[in-house]
């Protein structure tokens, strides 16, 4: 598994790049037998038939939580991971989760504008640091472009190695034509959904309110432990979902008794 981000600023071809070693990652496991390898994306693409089914749009913090055997493109990481603020929640989140990759299955491809924008945590674990330019302008497909965006031939990305020192800086070219209409280079990536603790708590309270297995503990560590091991949430999440069911003693005991009748 392999973490690689994309650095340069708008209009170098970072997420050209990106998808262009997504679809490699792709066929290069399922040309080793691995067909269920996916390719994770928090941007849409319109990919050819062939790789039509590889393909899930990412759009929650749920999702990425149990994201498996694949390569997950994260189009400008910088915006849910800013050094600036590397104490919140969001970005430990995001860290944790990019430590975690290897076990998962997960390569990570992730996009960002200068590389101090990201969380430090996360450049430590980044192996490569891939530095796209583009080049040859190509008149005829600016002037079909819907905004005249100047448009070039091709992208060069320049390779660099963070975590193995022994290799050389590498460089190889992509032809930009059969990648132009698989993205929108004009597009946002989405806000992910259930970003805080209590969203995602608000979403496991009413499981919780079903769930009979919790009553066998009689205890707050092993509700907790329970609710966390039950429904991949951590102990803030927990706490919460803890607090909001059992600080009202009267909504624990109306759902016992909804279930009995």
């Amino acid at each position: 598994m392999v973490i690689i981000g994309y650095v340069a600023i708008p209009s170098k071809g970072k997420t050209l790049a990106a998808v262009q070693q997504a679809i490699l990652f792709v066929l290069m496991n399922w040309g080793l037998g691995n067909k269920e390898y996916k390719l994770y994306a928090n941007i849409n693409l319109t990919l050819p038939k062939i790789l039509q089914k590889a393909y899930v749009k990412v759009t929650s913090y749920k999702q990425i939580k149990e994201l498996e055997n694949g390569v997950f493109l994260f189009d400008e990481m910088w915006t849910w991971v800013d050094s600036r603020i590397s104490q919140s929640r969001q970005n430990r989140f995001w860290s944790m989760w990019s430590i975690k990759t290897r076990k998962t299955g997960i390569d990570l491809l992730y996009t960002e504008q200068y590389e101090l924008l990201i969380d430090v945590r996360i450049r430590e674990i980044t192996e490569y640091i891939a530095r796209p330019h583009q080049e040859e302008f190509d008149a005829e497909a600016t002037a079909l472009s819907k905004y005249k965006q100047p448009t070039y031939k091709f992208t060069i990305v320049r390779l660099e190695p963070i975590k193995h020192p022994n290799q050389s800086v590498k460089e190889y070219i992509i032809h930009n034509k059969p990648f132009f209409g698989l993205y929108d280079t004009f597009e946002e990536p989405d806000e992910l959904e259930g970003g805080t603790y209590v969203d995602e708590g608000n979403e496991i309270i009413p499981k919780l309110m079903k769930d009979d297995i919790v009553d066998l503990y009689d205890t707050k560590g092993g509700i907790m432990g329970h609710i966390q091991l039950m429904y991949k949430c951590n102990s803030q999440t927990a706490l919460y979902v803890y607090l909001k069911v059992y600080s009202d003693k009267k909504l624990r005991v109306s759902s016992k008794k909804d279930k009995k009748r």
